[in-house]
């Protein structure tokens, strides 16, 4: 993040940290609208705005690492992911999946549990036991199934359903809890 109140020439080269303002760190896969306005001294302006890709990050997790991945789309209550079709959440389950087969091929010392977690919007234990614990371990199996289809082996693939039992934000935030619905891939020796 550049100082908005800052003088002088801008920097030759701007980079970004892969935060928010608020000191959030960037999610796996997903794609990020920025903006960059830049005045003169004499009132002259330029505005800049455009999409910037994060790739799939790979970060130290209990001895081993591990993959969060919210852009991993399903249809709602269902786990059938979806490649093929004209829309753009296809496409884009495509390009994930295929690049996390290229990331997991620099990994060939490690095993892969793949994780489904959900939403537990009543935060009831039927809900999670019941509907979320399935669901999310359906999803994971199909995400599994995907990678052994572009060559992972089967054999050190494993696949989790975790429900909303280990959510990144509040289930009762109601703008942020779609982060819970995510994959997560788990490396371990």
């Amino acid at each position: 993040c550049y100082d908005a109140g800052a003088e002088g020439a801008p920097p030759q080269r701007i980079r970004w940290d892969g935060r928010a303002r608020n000191g959030e760190q960037v999610l796996s896969a997903e794609t990020y609208r920025w903006r960059l306005e830049v005045a003169d001294v004499l009132g002259n302006t330029t505005v800049r705005e455009g999409d910037l890709p994060v790739d799939v990050l790979v970060e130290p997790y209990q001895g081993g690492y591990r993959i969060q991945v919210p852009s991993i789309t399903f249809p709602p209550n269902s786990a059938e992911l979806r490649f093929n079709g004209d829309n753009e959440v296809a496409a884009q389950n495509q390009r994930v999946i295929e690049r996390i087969v290229e990331i997991l091929s620099r990994f060939p010392e490690y095993s892969i549990v793949v994780e489904g977690h959900a939403v537990n919007i009543s935060g009831t234990e039927r809900e999670q036991e019941q509907e979320l614990i399935p669901l999310s371990r359906r999803r994971a199996q199909a995400v599994r199934d995907a990678l052994i289809d572009r060559g992972v082996p089967a054999t050190i693939v494993d696949a989790v359903g975790r429900g909303g039992a280990v959510p990144i934000v509040d289930h009762a935030d109601e703008e942020m809890r779609w982060k819970n619905r995510r994959v997560d891939f788990i490396l371990q020796r």
